[in-house]
């Protein structure tokens, strides 16, 4: 229980982290920071919800999800999030394709952040960081 709720929490400090820095590089500012946190959970909210719900069945069956299972679950959650942004920006008078870029860089960070914590949670509650 306790490894899932670090590794949610520290993925998303890390999402943020890679999201904002690209945004700031882009832009030359350091406001990019704020759009970060605004495109992850304006436009990655569905996909992170996903996540957290699965990891969450995972830790009710006492059967911890392995490094791979939590990063396709991470995978898993990222399609979903692109689809109903898809969706929903349809329906939302054709703003389609700038929801879509807006899911898609949100998306990507996220799932750079999971392969670079995920693996490294894991190791370090192997190691025996998970005693109290």
């Amino acid at each position: 229980m306790k490894r899932a709720v670090f590794e949610v929490i520290l993925t998303l400090v890390v999402t943020i982290v890679v999201l904002g820095t690209c945004y700031s590089v882009m832009s030359g500012s350091p406001a990019g920071f704020g759009d970060a946190v605004h495109h992850l959970f304006l436009f990655m909210d569905v996909g992170i919800g996903l996540w957290v719900l699965l990891l969450a069945i995972t830790v009710s069956l006492k059967r911890p999800a392995s490094v791979w299972v939590t990063l396709l679950f991470a995978l898993i959650g990222v399609v979903a999030n692109l689809l109903t942004v898809t969706v929903v920006g349809l329906v939302q008078s054709g703003g389609a394709p700038e929801f879509m870029r807006w899911a898609i860089e949100a998306g990507l960070a996220f799932l750079v952040a999971a392969v670079i914590v995920v693996p490294l949670v894991h190791k370090r509650f192997a190691a025996g960081g998970s005693r109290r």
